[in-house]
């Protein structure tokens, strides 16, 4: 038996806890929560650019089950479920379905045992997505420790991810000197085995991320594959370096997308911002 317990920020609404009166006690200790089954089991994987010890990896129309056993030293009030999408709205109509589960239920006693089979949409959204599970008890305490972990989606349609290449600038030319204000041509190609656009993803974006603070921020707006593009876009696009941009170090990131949302390996450009 596994036990699993990731940081993971409070999402439900506490209960207001009752005053204490005399020297009747207060509950202030938060429910816990085991894990004894999962299937499929989960391994190490990137996620985001970052590394995790716990993945689960699906596919469309599989399933996700688990078994989690709550306890509380008093009494036990509810559970939550809540598994959305990890990457970013994409702002056009999508062919695919997003894996979304949010269910809560009510429990009690000090002890209970919950088993779920969670079912994948048949023409899924391919991506990372977040699993979170949660406990609640009578007294409004909710686990500081519950349990957040990440899932690799595949569509079965297609598994294979686009290929990204750029031409203008030269990814190897060293550091990109950018004014404010002006425009700049990236131009290149995105191939897939399949195809850019059924289902609804396919798109090209481009973002900067300032090294001093840490933020990023998409840079123009998307440009989203069609029929006509079917499995290859040969493409140029013009973006105008934003005026109100602090003169600096950046990272310039390209990054594509294919119809069932399969991502290309980005491509980087460091990037220094000038008046």
């Amino acid at each position: 038996m596994k036990k699993y317990a990731l940081r993971l920020l409070p999402l439900f609404t506490l209960a207001l806890l009752g005053a204490s009166c005399g020297n009747k006690a207060v509950d202030d200790a938060p429910p816990q929560i085991e894990f004894t089954f999962f299937d499929p089991a989960p391994r190490p994987d990137s996620i985001c650019g970052g590394f995790e010890n716990v993945v689960f990896h699906v596919e469309s129309g599989g399933t996700l089950e688990f078994e989690a056993r709550f306890t509380d030293n008093v009494e036990l009030s509810q559970y939550k479920i809540d598994i959305h999408s990890n990457f970013d709205c994409h702002g056009h109509k999508s062919n695919t379905q997003d894996w979304a589960v949010l269910e809560v239920g009510d429990i009690s006693g000090q002890e209970y045992t919950l088993r779920r089979t969670l079912q994948v949409p048949a023409y899924v959204t391919a991506g990372d997505y977040h699993f979170q599970i949660q406990a609640l008890d009578k007294a409004g305490n909710d686990d500081p420790q519950a349990a957040v972990f990440a899932i690799k989606v595949r569509n079965q349609t297609d598994t294979v991810p686009p290929m990204l290449t750029i031409t203008e600038p030269n990814p190897a030319a060293g550091t990109l000197s950018l004014r404010k204000g002006e425009e700049y041509i990236f131009s290149g190609t995105v191939s897939d085995n399949f195809s850019l656009w059924e289902g609804g993803n396919g798109k090209l974006e481009f973002f900067y991320r300032s090294n001093a603070s840490g933020n990023s921020f998409r840079w123009g707006s998307p440009l989203v594959f069609t029929a006509e593009d079917d499995n290859y876009k040969s493409f140029s696009v013009t973006l105008r370096v934003p005026n109100t941009l602090i003169a600096g170090e950046y990272l310039i990131s390209v990054w594509a997308y294919d119809g069932v949302n399969n991502a290309a390996k980005p491509v980087y450009f460091p990037a220094q911002i000038i008046n």
